[in-house]
């Protein structure tokens, strides 16, 4: 397994794996999510901006890939935090360290940039991510709380 800075040539296969991640999470925690999306354009725009995107690569399949977003401080536009946007391996894939080694390999090219902390958000019901995210040492710090109206 490779895995690398995605490109711009990896931009189909990136929006077609969110679009998958999408629809996992409106099958197993999300009421009210279209089905029936299709992600045409998500990626172009990140891939060109200071985001963090890196693809997990497999014989020349593209099995999985992190994206992180930058935080900037708007008052004296130092790197100190960024988000975990979202992060997804093709099901078959999975059990195979590649979501571990994808966020290690995030860490690192964060730690680049000089970020220096790194938030992730996941919906409370997903207890994979929850304990995925807590093996990896992040901690919970806050809850958000919504409410339907």
């Amino acid at each position: 397994m490779i895995i690398r800075y995605a490109e711009e040539k990896d931009i189909p296969r990136l929006n077609y794996l969110f679009e998958s991640l999408i629809k996992y999470e409106g099958e197993n925690y999300i009421e009210n999510i279209n089905m029936n999306v299709k992600i045409t354009s998500y990626f172009n725009r990140h891939l060109s901006c200071n985001d963090v995107v890196l693809v997990a690569v497999i014989n020349n399949i593209i099995v999985g890939y992190i994206h992180s977003i930058i935080d900037y401080d708007n008052k004296i536009k130092l790197k100190l935090e960024a988000s975990i946007n979202s992060l997804y391996v093709i099901k078959a894939y999975r059990n195979n360290k590649i979501g571990t080694k994808l966020v290690r390999e995030m860490e690192q090219a964060l730690k680049l940039k000089n970020v220096k902390y790194i938030n992730v958000s996941n919906i409370k019901s997903n207890n994979i991510a929850r304990t995925f995210y807590y093996k990896l040492g992040y901690n919970v710090i806050n809850e958000t709380r919504i409410k339907k109206i």
